[in-house]
């Protein structure tokens, strides 16, 4: 990598939902900033382009999206209700004009520095492109097998249920291993383009607003390129649980 390295990246990782983000990145970003970074999409992405890939790349993705959704539901309201019982109803929001909190936070620190904002994580069309070859077979297979036991569970047969017990088994393995192979690839992805755009600007003073789940990711990559970091949770599951 021949970009010039920044002097100091703070890494702030954030539960995306969290209405308390803005106020705490506010808090915690007090010194002289030179640009930061937002663990947003590159570019443009066409939907159209980005369902067409996934569809043929992951096509498990289809049904998981429908799981992750009923999932999304279930899971924010009982963060809803655990939020509610801890007395921090007013801390809770979804979305704000249609964009997380986290991306609320990055602009209104912007403009409380006065420096630019930059998107930095892979885009939708790429990450989509992401799945390798491997689990692209598997992605299908698990489909396949799901879809035939579960009609086949339906007229009765008892085999026929645990092998779709089995089945949702298989895919919930497989979408965990896709997860597991693209993160770290979206993980040096942001670095790269972090340490891009410093050579790009001249900055040496950066912040980088993330989830909490790629904090780690980014931190090693500043670690191998001998880059000075700090990394802070500010808003993670674990700190609204407890």
């Amino acid at each position: 990598m021949s970009a010039e390295k920044p002097n100091y990246l703070l890494i702030l990782g954030v539960r995306h939902p969290d209405r308390r983000v803005p106020s705490l990145v506010d808090e915690k970003v007090d010194g002289d900033v030179d640009r930061i970074f937002h663990e947003s999409p590159e570019g443009d992405s066409s939907k159209i382009k980005y369902s067409a890939w996934t569809v043929v790349k992951n096509p498990l993705a289809v049904i998981f999206g429908i799981l992750r959704l009923a999932a999304f539901v279930v899971g924010n309201l009982t963060f809803a209700a655990k939020m509610v019982a801890s007395g921090k109803a007013n801390q809770l929001t979804m979305k704000s004009g249609g964009r997380t909190q986290c991306l609320q936070a990055a602009k209104q620190l912007s403009d409380k520095h006065g420096v630019e904002w930059e998107a930095v994580d892979v885009s939708l069309i790429e990450r989509a492109k992401l799945v390798p070859w491997h689990l692209t077979l598997m992605s299908w297979l698990a489909v396949i097998i799901l879809l035939v036991s579960v009609i086949l569970a339906f007229s009765g047969s008892i085999p026929w249920m645990i092998t779709a017990l089995g089945a949702v088994a298989f895919a919930t393995t497989v979408g965990t291993r896709l997860g597991d192979v693209r993160r770290p690839i979206r993980d040096e992805r942001m670095f790269e383009n972090i340490v891009s755009a410093c050579e790009k600007h001249d900055s040496s003073q950066v912040v980088l607003i993330t989830g909490e789940n790629h904090v780690q990711g980014v931190a090693s990559n500043a670690a191998h390129m001998d880059v000075e970091y700090d990394t802070a949770w500010l808003s993670s599951t674990a700190d609204i649980e407890n």
